[in-house]
């Protein structure tokens, strides 16, 4: 949880020094992925009877791999949308990839016993 806060610290400092970049996209889409990545992380290890529903990332490794790559698809599909002038949609994609990562995570939570 240590490591979620200074990533979430970086990443939201980061954010106001050059708005409106595909950096900045990828940042926030970062920022609910790792909020994602660590509520799942800590709730496995503490809730003995709860489990990941996704079949496909049962393990830690398959989990970080498939946050990576939201994070990364994500960000590159921002800068490409940002390359043809439709910033619009880069931020819809951004939000809404921001916002499911932390959704995620309020479920997560609310799974703590």
């Amino acid at each position: 949880m240590r490591l979620l806060g200074i990533f979430l610290t970086l990443a939201l400092l980061a954010a106001p020094a050059s708005a409106g970049d595909w950096k900045v996209d990828t940042a926030w889409i970062a920022v609910g992925q790792t909020a994602d990545f660590a509520s799942t992380e800590y709730v496995l290890n503490r809730c003995p009877g709860c489990y990941e529903f996704n079949p496909l990332i049962q393990t830690t490794m398959s989990r970080a791999i498939t946050k990576a790559a939201v994070t990364v698809g994500g960000g590159l599909v921002c800068r490409h949308l940002r390359k043809k002038g439709k910033h619009k949609q880069a931020k819809i994609l951004r939000w809404t990839l921001f916002g499911l990562g932390i959704a995620a995570t309020a479920w997560n939570v609310n799974q703590i016993p």
